[in-house]
Formats: C-alpha cells, structure tokens, sequence
C-alpha cells in the first residue's frame, strides 16, 4: 500500500505507486494539467500511480486534493 501525504492529512491507497514517474517526475516537483478536465490547474507531483496515471495535489476551491490524471496531460514548471 503506498501513502503520501497533504497539508491537510495522509492518505494511502492500495493502487501500485512509485515516487518517480517515467516522465522524470519529482515527488514535490511543481506541475501544471494542460489538458483535460483539469487544464490549467497547478500542483505538486506525488507519485506515479501505475504507467501513464499520475497523482498530483491540487487546490480547488480553497481545498487540497489529490487528483490522478493521465501523465500526457501533465507538465513540469521547475
């Protein structure tokens, strides 16, 4: 079971996660969703959450979550 965890709290999941994606992804590396329902929003990178699925930590609405989005949608900003 991997975990990670927010400002607001830990989370686990039972889903295979590895904390450097094959896109050179950094855990805590600061991202942006270029595509898709998310396009636009900010976050951090959190870990890979199986081949091409990433979780990133987003806010929306004054609210931190984790969001799993397709690793084609996402780019790095450091």
């Amino acid at each position: 079971m991997a975990s990670f965890s927010t400002g607001n709290g830990l989370y686990t999941t039972d889903a295979a996660a590895t904390p450097n994606a094959s896109g050179g992804f950094r855990p805590g590396q600061a991202v942006r969703v270029r595509s898709g329902f998310l396009e636009g929003v900010s976050g951090r990178f959190l870990m890979e959450r199986h081949p091409h699925r990433l979780l990133l930590e987003v806010e929306l609405r004054e609210k931190t979550v984790v969001a799993d989005v397709a690793m084609d949608d996402v780019e790095k900003l450091e």
